[in-house]
């Protein structure tokens, strides 16, 4: 359900825009970046608003020809399978395993609580490195050049 939505925070055109977007279709998808030395990354927006979720997914460092489809896969994949995220879940479908972790809101989903009105939890889906490896595993070749850390709940090896 949706909160009160404040129309100073955007435009009334944008916030119709993002009304029309999450009815139709049920959430949109918001792309951020890259930004200098960050990965680009891209957030689910109007999940939350539905009881079938109740949360925002995210992934970063993928170019925007993969991100947007892969987070519209996994909405549909965790629908479909009646899947809870829970910290370190792997979540797997046509393609590589993500793993969901916890994302710290104060990262930028500003997007979320302006739509939406209210605070919602956000899950990133992480993606291995080419040995198979996630970042929050010993050894992961990735860096936050590659994908950005957002979790809130594990130490995570990625550095510049």
């Amino acid at each position: 359900m949706r909160g009160d939505i404040d129309n100073n925070e955007f435009g009334d055109w944008e916030l119709d825009r993002y009304l029309n977007l999450v009815d139709e279709f049920g959430h949109m998808i918001i792309g951020v970046g890259p930004d200098g030395e960050n990965p680009p990354f891209f957030y689910t927006v109007g999940l939350s608003t539905q009881d079938d979720y109740g949360y925002e997914l995210a992934v970063s460092g993928l170019p925007v020809e993969i991100g947007p489809p892969l987070l519209d896969g996994l909405a549909a994949i965790i629908k479909q399978r009646g899947i809870i995220p829970a910290e370190g879940l792997l979540v797997e479908g046509d393609g590589t395993p993500l793993r969901l972790h916890r994302a710290d809101l104060d990262r930028p989903f500003v997007k979320i609580s302006q739509y939406t009105g209210l605070p919602s939890p956000v899950w990133q889906a992480v993606w291995p490195d080419v040995g198979g490896r996630y970042p929050s595993e010993p050894g992961c070749s990735l860096t936050s050049r590659d994908q950005a850390d957002f979790a809130l709940s594990f130490d995570s090896p990625l550095s510049p």
